[in-house]
């Protein structure tokens, strides 16, 4: 049979050539939207409670002379992990006068007092004109020892002081620290405490006042 003109076609086998080359990389994509802030981080160290307001106590019960009462919960303040620490620092002030009252503070982590100077030889103020010693700078570092339990370190600089001038003079001081014995926290550091601050004198008299000039309450967390 001849050929159709040019216009037939045999039988014809088609086979897939080899592949192209890669094509160029596209640009770059827009950036996305910025991320959200992450959660806050753990304080290392932070105030608690301060106050610079004066406050005179004439009375010989502890109940009667409450110069501090605050609320304090272990969960919201991230306090309570073996090492942490909670420092109260305060200035305290006595009335110098003709009976030498002695002057004291009580301090209370809920129920339990983490310390006494009544019961504590050589950390009460005095009155009396002649010891210079009617006021003094008090620190306390409250170190969670173990479990639900403090250990208070004690620190007293004690001097002649101005009662109606709200100051401790500088020099004629006397220096005293202690730790104390341990204090067991009758319940959970990590729940709702009254952290309280108590002063008197030891006669009841009217004239033998004592004043806390300012405290300052600080915690730190063991890292």
């Amino acid at each position: 049979m001849g050929c159709c003109n040019g216009d037939c076609l045999g039988s014809v086998t088609l086979r897939r050539g080899p592949a192209g080359a890669d094509g160029a990389a596209g640009g770059t994509g827009l950036t996305g939207p910025a991320g959200g802030d992450g959660s806050d981080g753990t304080d290392g160290v932070a105030i608690v409670h301060s106050s610079v307001t004066k406050q005179i106590k004439a009375t010989n019960s502890y109940a009667t002379g409450e110069v501090m009462n605050e609320s304090l919960n272990g969960t919201t303040l991230d306090f309570g992990t073996v090492e942490d620490v909670m420092t109260l620092e305060m200035i305290l002030v006595g009335a110098k006068v003709a009976t030498a009252p002695a002057y004291d503070f009580k301090v209370l982590y809920g129920a339990d007092t983490i310390f006494d100077s009544s019961a504590a030889t050589g950390f009460n103020l005095s009155g009396s004109g002649t010891t210079f010693r009617n006021a003094g700078r008090i620190t306390i570092d409250m170190v969670v020892s173990a479990t639900d339990t403090i250990v208070p370190i004690i620190k007293l600089e004690a001097g002649n002081g101005d009662f109606t001038g709200n100051m401790l003079w500088a020099g004629s001081t006397i220096t005293a620290a202690y730790v104390a014995p341990a204090v067991a926290i009758s319940s959970a550091l990590s729940g709702a405490h009254d952290f309280k601050i108590q002063i008197k004198n030891d006669t009841g008299v009217a004239a033998d006042q004592i004043s806390i000039l300012s405290y300052k309450l600080t915690k730190y967390l063991k890292v």
